[in-house]
């Protein structure tokens, strides 16, 4: 009997537990939100605006109870911080009197997998879907005109976007970190691709850019270790610092005659490239001589080279991070025309084995050739050494690696307070 007592009594206290609560609140001036805690149901019913959250609101206790939110008609914007990291939510209903996502809206909701954007909405604005990790794909309506930074940086299985004509303003760090974007179509009139739009975006192979485009930012394809061809249009006047750094498919550039500025690396560690070019027309830039890489005319200067690249004897100096991670590249002529080799020219060109420095070069710089682990030895054909700043051979074991300098110099450069340090021995 006591038995059976205990039984009843314990199935009535698991069904007060299971029950449902209903909670609910304000979340705006003319706004309730009720949440069912059983179903995970959050609706947000009434007119107006949600309010705006530093941080937390006000369902904030009970997020991960959170499946499905519900915005009913009359709703016109999504609060900053609204839903994020709501862990759990899957699905997200947006009436077409929306027209606002406000900032970090979505941010880490990392079960979102479905959210339709109606063609009410103007503004989705910074970090709204950061790191969606189940978004994998999302339509932007016609309607949109703004669009923030980071709105889905971190997306990880996001893979095709396009970026409708309708979007006039459209943030930096767009797409930083989605490594399944395979590709992007920007149909937009936009001017600039910003810092880190598309960074690390690794699987992308193919991108539009419209030719209303002026500038591509600091790192906005960096690490993009998939894209194998970029048009840059003829519209592009700057690339920026590090703009294609990592892209280590990337097997071809040319340079329009738009373009008026390029910036420090900007093609750097792009160890699959095989052919440069300049348009002949262009007044900054040049590739004289068919010889496969960015001249900077002005200065002589060569700012990218190639594994194909064929030094012309007009070029003065090699540039920073010319050549920087061309692990393809075996051996490269220097004429006698260069007198500087500048900070990280021939960083970690794994595969040179051999190099030699002419009379004409008065200076190297900083790890210029830091990295190179197959270079065992450098011929200085200099007389009088060349002025080194730091250890341009990087960390290279200074009792192995030989200078080998012409006759009667021996002396000369063991009594150099930089080149003493290296094993420096005579030509035959």
């Amino acid at each position: 009997m006591k038995k059976s007592l205990l039984i009843v009594l314990l199935a009535v206290l698991l069904s007060f537990t299971a029950k449902s609560e209903i909670i609910n609140g304000t979340c705006g001036d003319n706004l309730t939100w009720t949440l069912d805690t059983e179903t995970g149901i959050l609706e947000i019913s009434g007119t107006g605006e949600m309010d705006d959250y530093d941080v937390y609101a006000p369902w904030r206790q009970y997020e991960l109870l959170i499946k499905s939110i519900v915005l009913e008609d009359g709703v016109t914007k999504i609060g900053d911080c609204a839903f994020a990291r709501c862990e759990k939510l899957v699905h997200v209903d947006i009436p077409n009197t929306v027209t606002t996502i406000g900032v970090w809206a979505f941010t880490e909701c990392e079960s979102l997998e479905l959210v339709a954007i109606p063609n009410s909405v103007t503004e989705i604005k910074t970090a709204a879907f950061l790191e969606c990790q189940s978004l994998k794909s999302i339509d932007i309506p016609n309607s949109v005109t703004k669009m923030g930074n980071a709105v889905f940086g971190g997306c990880i299985i996001l893979e095709n976007i396009t970026i409708p004509n309708s979007v006039t303003e459209f943030g930096s760090t767009m797409f930083e970190g989605c490594e399944s974007l395979k590709s992007a179509i920007l149909l937009n009139p936009i001017t600039i691709i910003g810092f880190h739009t598309f960074a690390w975006c690794e699987s992308l192979k193919e991108i539009i850019l419209p030719n209303t485009v002026t500038e591509i930012g600091n790192f906005a394809f960096g690490n993009c270790l998939n894209l194998e061809y970029i048009n840059i249009p003829k519209s592009v006047t700057k690339i920026d610092n590090f703009a294609f750094e990592g892209c280590v498919l990337l097997k071809s550039i040319y340079i329009p005659d738009s373009v008026v500025e390029i910036g420090c690396a900007s093609f750097s560690c792009c160890s699959s490239l095989e052919s440069i070019v300049v348009d002949s027309e262009n007044p900054s830039y040049d590739s004289r001589e068919n010889c496969k890489a960015i001249i900077e005319t002005e200065s002589k200067t060569i700012i990218t080279g190639c594994k194909n690249t064929t030094i012309p004897i007009t070029v003065t100096s090699i540039g920073l991070y010319a050549f920087s991670e061309c692990s393809t590249l075996v051996s490269i002529e220097i004429p006698n025309s260069v007198a500087e080799i500048c900070s990280h020219a021939f960083w970690k060109c794994t595969s040179l084995e051999s190099i030699t420095i002419p009379s004409s070069v008065k200076s190297i710089f900083y790890t210029a050739f830091g990295g190179c682990t197959s270079l065992k030895s450098v011929i200085c054909e200099s007389r009088i050494p060349p002025e080194i700043f730091g250890n341009p051979f990087g960390d290279v074991d200074f009792d192995t690696f030989t200078v080998i300098v012409p006759k009667g110099c021996v002396e000369s450069y063991k009594n150099n307070d930089e080149w003493k340090w290296y094993n420096i021995i005579e030509e035959d």
